[in-house]
């Protein structure tokens, strides 16, 4: 069976520290088979970026909490390792947040890591351009009823989800 692997994280400004980052993995059918959201309360606590503050912070919700970033990367890396075998990557806009946190995943065991990474991380935004869509439009706009809110990353993954399954089907 074959999976799609979504990742989406949140963080202080598009290079600075992990604040949330959250996996759904679903079938093909965009069933949800497995989901992760997880946070470092220290670096939530002290966000700078203005942007940041008005629209991530007020709408994080509730996460697992980890206390340091590697900590929450390792999760991450051991769910994909789970599912790595039958699974596509996914991140709405992976550069710089999504593909430069798996590559700190991969520089902490490179000997061991580098050939098990995800490749490629499919875009969802290029996907979007591919098939005649604003690739950094309201995402809101793609899909009939979506009760999550942008930005709070475990909603991020469903709403992309369920824009993958819109582009691509079974």
């Amino acid at each position: 069976m074959e999976y799609r692997f979504i990742v989406d994280a949140e963080v202080d400004g598009l290079y600075g520290p992990l604040l949330t980052m959250a996996v759904l993995v679903t079938k093909l059918d965009g069933t949800e088979v497995a989901s992760f959201y997880g946070g470092i309360p220290k670096q939530i606590a002290e966000t700078k970026e203005a942007w940041v503050l008005e629209h991530v912070i007020p709408y994080i919700g509730a996460y697992q909490a980890f206390a340091t970033e590697e900590e929450l990367l390792e999760e991450v890396w051991q769910l994909w390792c789970t599912y790595r075998i039958s699974a596509r990557c996914f991140a709405d806009v992976p550069f710089p947040v999504e593909s430069r946190l798996f590559h700190k995943i991969i520089e902490k065991d490179r000997k061991n890591r580098a050939f098990l990474a995800p490749f490629p991380i499919i875009d969802v935004a290029s996907l979007l351009y591919a098939r005649g869509f604003e690739p950094i439009g309201n995402r809101l706009d793609l899909v009939s009823h979506f009760e999550g809110r942008l930005h709070n990353a475990l909603d991020d993954v469903r709403l992309s989800s369920r824009i993958i399954q819109r582009l691509l089907g079974e």
